[in-house]
């Protein structure tokens, strides 16, 4: 049982846990860096509140740190990942005991709106960067459709090597999470974008094994022949208000465009699972966005709309009831409908019986209307008040 780190002990147990995390299980460099910022934003909290062991931490103790994560401004999906982290660094403490961050429900996070871009406004993105000209501009169109076109994540953008690049072969091998690999396929347009990028572009970015490699970057910098995560989202900041496209704009709404405009296609909701590398369908659906008049449309498939009008809704009083629609008279009697003394004769009218006319079913069918046509003939059914 290892006691609870403090201080320097803090930072050398938790470079064992990152390292775990990393090498073990396979965790993303985001993922890592989350765990992180998470524990060490705990551990201070809970050394100003007295906190020493962490056998001592409670469920209590636990919900009192993300009640002041609230307080402090930290959104319920902040709060749910650093819960996550937490729940993955007393795993680690203490595999055999109990965890206590796994007895603490997730914070609720509110429903938030998808933002999309409509087709013609992403057209309008890439037309603009195509526009300009020079190098940056030229790299920043080749990120974009590159997003537009795969919705690929950041991380699997900014990682995409050459050697995992096959343009004859139109498809891409990315890395995502839990350095999960996954095959991309890569549609026309964009391989026409990649192998212009690659030819022209290209070449005079920092070198790299890396095939995005940020021109902007600082010569012998750190980030010198990369593109990290704040220059995309930089990069489609950027991008989207040179194009007057009202924002917000990053990285993510490409890839919530990108599912959401397969799903327009008709592509099957598994299928794009796989294209977006989502481990549960439950993910992928909350990736996909339908507008009303996508769900009127699909209605509307589903429910065709008639070739000839339907008959106007009947009226109240105008039914048949379930002697008549058996031919049996109003008093039990077996006379059928347009019998008797009262046969409407000199009407004009033809009097037929309602088996004739309807099929019951069960024998509980009722029919509401007072006139129907049999074979081009219009027939007049005596309904009882």
């Amino acid at each position: 049982m290892r006691r609870f780190p403090r201080d320097a002990d803090t930072e050398r147990l938790l470079d064992d846990f990152l390292a775990h995390q990393e090498a073990v299980l396979g965790m993303s460099g985001l993922t890592v860096r989350n765990h992180r910022s998470s524990v060490r934003n705990f551990a201070a909290w809970w050394r100003a509140n007295g906190g020493a062991d962490h056998r001592s931490v409670t469920v209590a103790d636990l919900e009192a740190w993300l009640i002041a994560e609230a307080e402090s401004g930290a959104s319920a999906r902040t709060r749910e990942g650093r819960l996550y982290s937490l729940r993955a660094w007393f795993r680690w403490l203490d595999p055999d005991g109990l965890n206590p961050a796994e007895q603490v429900r997730r914070p609720r996070i509110p429903p938030s709106r998808v933002r999309i871009y409509r087709p013609d406004e992403a057209h309008h993105i890439l037309a603009t960067l195509a526009a300009r000209g020079g190098v940056s501009a030229a790299f920043d169109h080749a990120v974009i459709a590159t997003l537009r076109w795969t919705g690929i994540r950041r991380s699997e953008l900014t990682g995409l090597r050459y050697d995992r690049l096959d343009l004859d072969e139109r498809r891409a091998k990315v890395v995502g999470k839990g350095s999960k690999p996954r095959t991309v396929p890569l549609p026309v347009p964009l391989v026409e974008v990649l192998g212009r990028y690659l030819a022209d572009v290209r070449p005079r970015c920092p070198a790299s094994p890396l095939v995005f490699a940020n021109p902007r970057a600082v010569a012998g910098s750190g980030r010198e022949g990369t593109t990290d995560d704040q220059g995309v989202r930089e990069l489609c900041a950027r991008a989207g208000r040179r194009a007057g496209v009202p924002g917000p704009h990053h990285p993510h709404r490409w890839r919530h465009s990108y599912a959401t405009e397969l799903l327009r296609g008709g592509i099957d909701l598994h299928v794009v699972q796989r294209l977006l590398g989502h481990t549960s369908l439950e993910t992928t659906t909350r990736y996909l966005h339908l507008l009303d008049h996508d769900l009127r449309r699909a209605i509307d498939r589903t429910y065709p709309p008639r070739a000839r009008p339907l008959p106007p809704a009947p009226t109240c009083g105008q039914q048949l009831s379930l002697a008549n629609q058996l031919g049996e008279g109003c008093d039990g009697s077996s006379s059928p409908v347009g019998s008797g003394p009262d046969d409407g004769a000199g009407d004009g009218l033809e009097r037929v019986r309602v088996p004739d006319v309807v099929d019951p079913v069960d024998g509980v069918a009722q029919l509401r209307i007072d006139e129907v046509e049999v074979a081009g003939r219009r027939a007049h059914l005596d309904v009882p008040e």
